[in-house]
Formats: C-alpha cells, sequence, structure tokens
C-alpha cells in the first residue's frame, strides 16, 4: 500500500516526538547537572559565545598551561550554533545554560530521524525503508544513549549534519519523478548540499575527508547524469575551498594544501571533461595526476 506524503510526514513527526521523549528519560549513572572532560570544555565554550565573547581570542584557561585560541584549536561550530541558540532562547527564557544544552543536543539528534529518513528512501527508493531507518534512529539504545544530552561532543552535531548532507545530496544527484519543479530546481538542490557540507565542516574536523569521500567517486562514475554530476562536484569543490579560506580551524591546519582539496578540484576538472575525453582511463588519469601534482604545489 503506498503511503500519501502527508502521512509519512505525520509519521516522522510521532517518531521525532518519541524519540525526544525516549532520549529525555533515560537515565545515567552519574547523575550531575555538570559535564566532564572534553564536553565541559565545549561546553564553557558555548556559553562564552552566549556572553558574547569570540571564540578566536586566546583563552589560557583552556589547554594548560598555554591555552590556546578555541576557533583555531578544533572546530567550533558546534559551540557557536549551542550559544547563539540559547542567547536568542535567554532572551523569553530564565532557563539555565546545562538543561538548555541537554534539551538541544537532545532535539537535534532527534532530527536525524528526517535525514535518516530522506537518505534510506532516496537510496532504496521506498518510503517503507525510509521510516524503518527512522524507527531505528529513534530507538536503538546505543544511539539513544550517546545522544541524550549526558555528552557535548562535536560527533553527536557530526551526525546530524552528515545525514543531512547525504540526503540533499542524493535529492540533487537522483532527483524523483514526483519532486516539483524543473531545472530551476537543480541549483537550488546543488546550494542546499552545498550549504550543508559547508556547515559540517563548520562542526567536524574529519569533514574534509568525507567531502572528499563524496566527490571522487561522483566525478569518476558514469552511473549519473552528466549535468547533474558536474553540478554537484564543482560545487562541493568550491565548498570546500571556500572553506578553507574562512573557517578558522581550517586555516590554521592550513588546510587549503592538504591532498584532500587537491582531490576535490582534480574531481572538479575530471567531472569537466567532455564527453570524449573521458572515454576509458583518461578521467582518472586526469584525477590522480591533478591530485599528486597539487599536492606537490601546494606542500611547502
Amino acid at each position: 500500500m503506498q503511503m500519501s506524503r502527508r502521512v509519512v510526514i505525520f509519521l516522522l513527526c510521532a517518531l521525532w516526538i518519541a524519540a525526544v521523549a525516549a532520549r529525555v528519560s533515560t537515565t545515567s549513572p552519574r547523575d550531575t547537572p555538570y559535564y566532564d572532560g572534553a564536553s565541559a570544555m565545549a561546553y564553557r565554550h558555548a556559553m562564552e559565545v552566549a556572553e558574547g565573547h569570540s571564540l578566536s581570542a586566546h583563552d589560557v584557561k583552556a589547554g594548560s598551561p598555554s591555552g590556546y585560541v578555541p576557533d583555531r584549536y578544533r572546530a567550533a561550530g558546534a559551540e557557536v550554533i549551542t550559544g547563539l541558540a540559547y542567547r536568542a532562547v535567554h532572551l523569553v527564557s530564565e532557563i539555565d545554560g546545562r538543561p538548555f544544552t541537554r534539551r538541544f543536543i537532545v532535539i537535534l539528534a532527534a532530527l536525524c530521524v528526517f535525514t535518516a529518513y530522506g537518505v534510506a528512501s532516496r537510496l532504496w527508493g521506498s518510503r517503507g525503508a525510509g521510516l524503518l531507518a527512522a524507527f531505528l534512529v529513534a530507538f536503538m539504545p546505543p544511539l539513544v544513549k550517546t545522544t541524550n544530552g549526558r555528552e557535548f561532543t562535536h560527533v553527536i552535531f557530526a551526525a546530524f549534519f552528515v545525514s543531512l548532507h547525504a540526503a540533499l545530496a542524493l535529492r540533487a544527484l537522483f532527483p524523483h519523478r514526483d519532486d516539483p519543479g524543473g531545472r530551476m530546481t537543480v541549483p537550488v538542490r546543488m546550494l542546499g548540499a552545498a550549504l550543508a557540507a559547508f556547515v559540517l565542516l563548520w562542526v567536524w574536523e574529519p569533514a574534509p575527508y568525507l567531502i572528499a569521500a563524496w566527490v571522487v567517486p561522483v566525478a569518476l562514475m558514469g552511473r549519473f547524469d552528466v549535468r547533474l554530476r558536474r553540478w554537484f562536484v564543482v560545487s562541493q569543490a568550491l565548498t570546500m575551498l571556500a572553506a578553507t579560506c574562512v573557517l578558522p580551524h581550517l586555516l590554521a591546519t592550513h588546510a587549503f594544501g592538504s591532498w584532500m582539496v587537491a582531490a576535490a578540484v582534480s574531481a572538479a576538472v575530471a567531472a569537466l571533461l567532455p564527453g570524449r575525453a573521458r572515454a576509458q582511463w583518461r578521467a582518472p588519469a586526469v584525477f590522480v595526476a591533478g591530485t599528486l601534482l597539487l599536492t606537490v604545489v601546494a606542500t611547502p
């Protein structure tokens, strides 16, 4: 039986509410309002953002004994997003920072219900497969325990943005027959996937590897529509280049000259080759040669 879009949306909303309830109702052997370890430092930086302080300033209380600059030391997107959200909520509520952060993490983790549905339904071409994936994300005990708000880690934020990027990328590369719109929706889909990639690069340190893992197969495999492949690969490569020139932690690690960026740029060049130039081994050869050349040139 085919389910209508309204029924699917209703079921997903119900699963999201149930996912939030499952995470809120979990118990922890360490029942304390305080974070510890890396979570405590991430929470501290988030509250600094909420108070209007910049993470680009040197923090002598972090990384003893010399301290460090938080947004250059590691990706700071999770802390900035949480801090700005708390600052907005605090305008209308007197909620304390720790319970807000826990609830914010729970809500964000539960949103993976929607992204998991988007990925699975597009991969298998079935709404039933998407609902099954959403159900597993909502109630699998390891996921519930990890995302119940007791830890504040970048991986929890990455889980949502990785699945969001995958859902938008698959939607852009494999448009469905019942998708509304026409040619004008292609740039919109590609822009959505590019924005998701940029945010992912902002919140998670290993994100450049993931973006490269998306771009290279799409550029070299022949099963994709030529126009969609070029749009996707070029937009993702440009997003990675822009991120390495803007995001502080990527600037600090000189990611602009990394082999991941070289691979993404070379994949874009291979994707832009005309049909005859891509015959047999030419596109992979262009990709490999371009990656090696750019890596060697950028190494100094």
